[in-house]
């Protein structure tokens, strides 16, 4: 059973203005002082298990106060194991070499403000249970094919083919590159690539191989709507073969709008039975804020069937949310599985696909990561963004 310990209180500059009164689960503080205040408050958990699950419940009020909550773990040595930002509902798990655990509360003020806390309560839930997906994503050269452009009717059998081809694997998901059924066709006199209706034939093929498999596929088709405006649109093929989603890319190539295509204008997540997912498409993800948003949505998993790659890139857009990361590119190579560390874990050099079965509620650890132990960077870098000053970055149409 847990034990909570009495606060203990530290000022990072003696001699300010402020008056608290911390009592069990409660917090009230004052601040008087025209200079910067900053009061510490600590209160250890006795009890605490490695490997658990705990979640955390509170009510809080602040006037021109900023207030941040910490879980802090240290081992039985008290070594700091880990240290993350907490909101009310929240809940963490505990390193498996975990015995102590602290909640910290920080408050920081100019002037004077005041912050009031109550409720707190600290619980103990189940054990730690991975959450497993198994990832493929494809490259175009799957089948030993040379990039040589073939009728339509064909490079849509090759792409099912490639499906086949992985289904021994039994992936959750199956991620195939960008416009899968137009990347090598062979245009005819007309000097268009065909575009798809999402109810026509060739998407229905490939939503019943997501039935026949049980397997998500998510891929991304030049595509018409009822207005017969172009799209480049990427789909969710949920496991009974059903279209769960889709989304238009929202950054277009000067070529695609030369083509006549339509900018998308939504970032959409979407719930599988695996957990939340992201779509994004080629140009996409070449600005961090598109994948950025995803993630602020609440994006696990970021899928991304391309036409451009660079791995440092990729790695970089997986590191600075905290994600997992995958691609599907035209070449095996630079189709892959990227950790929430912006580490490869796999890629389809050898075989043309790459497949990876990954744990969704193993956090990534990452040492000296805003604080003085390890932390999970999408918990640090989205509590410590200061949309605030970020204003420029919402810019202007660039449009003349």
């Amino acid at each position: 059973m847990l034990k909570m310990t009495q606060w203990t209180m530290q000022m990072a500059y003696p001699g300010r203005d402020v008056q608290v009164h911390a009592q069990d689960d409660c917090i009230q503080a004052s601040f008087y002082d025209r200079r910067y205040s900053v009061v510490k408050l600590l209160r250890e958990v006795e009890g605490v298990r490695g490997g658990y699950y705990y979640r955390v419940s509170f009510q809080s009020s602040s006037a021109n106060v900023n207030g941040y909550m910490y879980y802090i773990c240290r081992d039985a040595q008290g070594k700091e194991l880990s240290k993350g930002y907490l909101h009310n509902g929240d809940r963490f798990v505990s390193p498996a070499n975990a015995a102590q655990l602290a909640v910290e509360v920080l408050l920081t003020a100019k002037g004077t403000g005041s912050f009031q806390l109550t409720d707190l309560k600290l619980t103990e839930e189940e054990a730690y249970q991975p959450r497993n997906v198994k990832i493929c994503t494809i490259g175009y050269e799957l089948l030993n094919r040379e990039l040589v452009t073939v009728p339509f009717e064909e490079n849509v059998a090759l792409t099912l083919r490639e499906i086949d081809e992985v289904a021994h694997l039994n992936p959750d998901v199956i991620v195939l590159t960008e416009n899968a059924f137009q990347t090598s066709e062979q245009i005819g006199p007309s000097g268009k690539s065909t575009a798809n209706r999402l109810d026509d034939s060739h998407v229905q093929a490939l939503c019943a191989k997501a039935k026949e498999y049980n397997c998500y596929i998510v891929t991304s088709l030049k595509t018409l709507d009822e207005d017969d405006v172009l799209h480049n649109t990427s789909i969710l093929i949920d496991r009974n073969g059903k279209i769960q989603g889709t989304s238009h890319k929202t950054h277009l190539t000067i070529g695609e709008k030369e083509g006549g295509m339509e900018l998308g204008t939504e970032f959409p997540v979407f719930e599988t039975d695996f957990g939340k997912v992201g779509m994004l498409v080629c140009w996409e993800h070449f600005f961090p804020e598109a994948v950025r948003i995803l993630t602020m949505k609440g994006a696990e998993l970021i899928l991304v069937p391309t036409h451009g790659f660079r791995l440092d890139r990729a790695a970089t857009r997986a590191l600075e949310n905290g994600v997992y990361f995958v691609t599907a590119h035209v070449r095996g190579s630079d189709s892959v599985i990227l950790d929430p560390d912006g580490q490869v874990i796999a890629d389809g050099t050898e075989k043309g696909y790459a497949f990876a079965q990954i744990d969704l509620n193993k956090k990534a650890a990452v040492p000296y990561l805003s604080c003085s132990s390890w932390a999970d960077p999408h918990n640090i870098y989205l509590n410590e963004r200061r949309p605030s000053l970020y204003g420029v970055l919402s810019g202007t149409d660039n449009t003349i």
